[in-house]
Formats: C-alpha cells, sequence, structure tokens
C-alpha cells in the first residue's frame, strides 16, 4: 500500500503494511463470505489463500501462493477542513470479476456481527474517530443520521443547523444598521431572506443576501467593511484578445492596442466620455468607440456591487466585405446589443431616433464627423 507522506500512522504501518504470513499477536482469521479463497483477520489485514488458478481453454494450472495481500487507501478531501481523509479498502475476485470492499465493513462482518453488507443505510464507524484503525474493537454500527451527529460534534462537516440559529445583523450596503435577528431562521421568517444566502453573506462568498449585508452579531463591522477595494492595476486585461484574433491577429503594439482591442480603464490621450440615452447613466461612450460601464450596485435582483470597466467589442460580420462592432450592455435584467457606430454618432455627431431601425450609419461618416 503506497502511503501518502502525511501518514504517519502507526496502526497502518506496522500491521495494514505488515505481508508477512506470521499471525500477529491473537489475530484470528476467516473466510470471506461468497469469497472462499480469501480470508480476513480481526487486525484488518487480508490474505489471498493458497489455490491452483487454470487459464480458460487451458488444463495445465498455476498454483498460487498463500500471500498477505495489499491494501487501497482511498483518499476522501474534506472541503470543510481543507484536508484529507481516508478509507481502507481491498479488492476481491470472483470468477473473473473484481470487486471493491470496504475493509472496516469486512471486519464488523465476520468478527462482531453479521449485517446486510450491502444496506448503506448500516454505516461502519471508529470509535476513537480514526478511520485506519480497522481493528475490530475499534468498530461500530451506525446509523446515517448518528453518523451525521458524530461528524458534527467532531466539527469535520459544516453544521447548518448550528449556523442558522447564531444571532445575525443586517446593514444596509452603505453601511447603515437596519436590524438584529435572533437566528438566521429567524431572519428568514422575518423579511423572506433564505437562511442559506444570509450564511454566504456572512461568510463573504457573496457581498449581499436580499440586498442586504450580514454580519454575526458578535462581530462589529467597521467602515472597512463596506468598502469595496478597487481592483488591482496588475490583474487588469489590456487587450480584447478574442477581437484581436477574429480580425486575423493584426501586427498591434499590445501595451497600446487601437481603441477597438483596448481594455484598460486608463483614458486614451484626448479621449472623451458621454452618457449613453436609456441607461440611467450606467453606462458612458467615447469618442475613441469606446463603452464603459461605470461602478455602482445593481438595482434589480441580487445587489451586487459591479466595478468600473470597459467593455469589450464585438465583430458581426455583415458580409465577405462588411462588419460592424458592438457591445452587449446588461441592464435592468436584460441584455441589448449596440452598434458602436450607430451610438457614437448619435452622442458626437448629431442627435437622431435610435430606435429608427432605416437610418444606417456607415463608417467612413463616423471618420469624417469625429
Amino acid at each position: 500500500m503506497n502511503l501518502p507522506s502525511d501518514i504517519k500512522d502507526q496502526y497502518v504501518r506496522d500491521v495494514l503494511c505488515n505481508t508477512s504470513l506470521q499471525d500477529l499477536p491473537e489475530e484470528e482469521w476467516k473466510l470471506v463470505e461468497n469469497f472462499e479463497n480469501y480470508a480476513i483477520s480481526n487486525y484488518g489485514r487480508l490474505k489471498s489463500l493458497e489455490r491452483w488458478t487454470f487459464l480458460p481453454n487451458k488444463t495445465k494450472g498455476k498454483k498460487e501462493p498463500e500471500l498477505i495481500m495489499k491494501l487501497i487507501l482511498v483518499t476522501q478531501f474534506n472541503q470543510y477542513l481543507q484536508r484529507n481523509f481516508y478509507q481502507i479498502h481491498c479488492s476481491l475476485a470472483s470468477e473473473g470479476k473484481k470487486y471493491r470492499k470496504s475493509i472496516a465493513r469486512l471486519v464488523y462482518y465476520h468478527f462482531i456481527e453479521k449485517f446486510d453488507f450491502y444496506d448503506r443505510n448500516i454505516l461502519i464507524s471508529f470509535k476513537d474517530t480514526n478511520n485506519l484503525h480497522v481493528h475490530y474493537k475499534n468498530l461500530e454500527k451506525m446509523t446515517p443520521s448518528e453518523k451525521r451527529l458524530k461528524t458534527f460534534r467532531l466539527n469535520r462537516a459544516r453544521n447548518r443547523d448550528f449556523i442558522y440559529k447564531q444571532p445575525v445583523s443586517q446593514y444596509t450596503v452603505e453601511g447603515n444598521w437596519v436590524a438584529d435577528f435572533e437566528s438566521m431562521y429567524d431572519a428568514e421568517k422575518s423579511i423572506g431572506v433564505g437562511c442559506e444566502s444570509i450564511m454566504d453573506a456572512v461568510n463573504q462568498e457573496f457581498l449581499t443576501a436580499g440586498k442586504f449585508r450580514w454580519f454575526l452579531q458578535s462581530y462589529e463591522p467597521t467602515e472597512e467593511d463596506f468598502i469595496i477595494p478597487p481592483k488591482s492595476e496588475t490583474s487588469e486585461k489590456l487587450l480584447n484578445t478574442s477581437l484581436w484574433e477574429k480580425l486575423g491577429k493584426p501586427t498591434i503594439d499590445k501595451n497600446n492596442p487601437p481603441p477597438c482591442l483596448n481594455l484598460s480603464l486608463e483614458d486614451i490621450p484626448d479621449e472623451h466620455w458621454k452618457p449613453m440615452p436609456g441607461f440611467d447613466n450606467r453606462f458612458v461612450i467615447s469618442d475613441k468607440g469606446r463603452i464603459k460601464r461605470l461602478s455602482g450596485w445593481t438595482s434589480e435582483g441580487r445587489k451586487i456591487f459591479l466595478k468600473e470597466q470597459i467593455l469589450s467589442q464585438i465583430m458581426n460580420i455583415n458580409s465577405s466585405r462588411s462588419y460592424s462592432m458592438y457591445c452587449v450592455l446588461r441592464h435592468k435584467r436584460k441584455n441589448t446589443c449596440l452598434t458602436i457606430a450607430k451610438m457614437l454618432y448619435y452622442c458626437f455627431v448629431e442627435e437622431f431616433d435610435l430606435n429608427d431601425k432605416t437610418i444606417v450609419v456607415p463608417i467612413t461618416i463616423i471618420r469624417c464627423g469625429i
């Protein structure tokens, strides 16, 4: 059995990795039920018994010697504790098929009490809480509910009921106190925000729940808790790679790309911005043809703080010789595909009826007008 470096358990090294045919002190063996070629010990060791094996259509067989089998270490990652736990399994063969079995279940079944081996509502647990100690004296039978309760008591899983019973405080996104609740259950009953959403906001997996900020009453929030940190310059995307590739990867200065490919929040020299009509001052367009979403809180649905962002331009191929650029603007739970040339002309050259589909703005007019 190959052991990870984090396993230092003496029982594993002295017993489960012991392949000597010599019995350990007070070690007993029993044939594995329905697998006559194997025996299991009360320590959890597995033995392959001496026997003759024959290949298909062959009369001459091979004598297989008795040996202690290598066990299988199954790794299970605990998301809550962020660490590995292990189970001991084995592989048994019968009539040309292989079967994976839990060593703990085999030991309990053969040395303590027989049970419906395939009933997954019957669980085998470990008295000392160490899943590697499969000696029969360390095993106990449990129901799933008993196992869950034991897991919660050992703090190996998130006990949602315990968490939901914690008192919480409700704040606006600006940091103003709204109300206190004796538990997340009470908050859900009072204002209709789910306990899980409140828990996620408390754990900062999401910023808000029900458009409000949430904190445990045991924690007193400070001004810093309501400040949205700015996006770091190092993580800012500069080049619209997707559009650059669709344009045939033209030769450009990737550190200073042309406006249609430039996603930097820094203004281009002599760049000027104007608000775009119909979007409640959430979007602005520049005379270079770039569209920016301004920072702010969403007005509908889950209240989220959106940072300032230059929207990526998308190429729309009209024919084999012409194409246009557009952006997708998300506003009031709707996506709007907006042709950049049309909005650019409206904001910087001349206003017209944006809903009139018969009005076309050729690119040549834009170049002359700006």
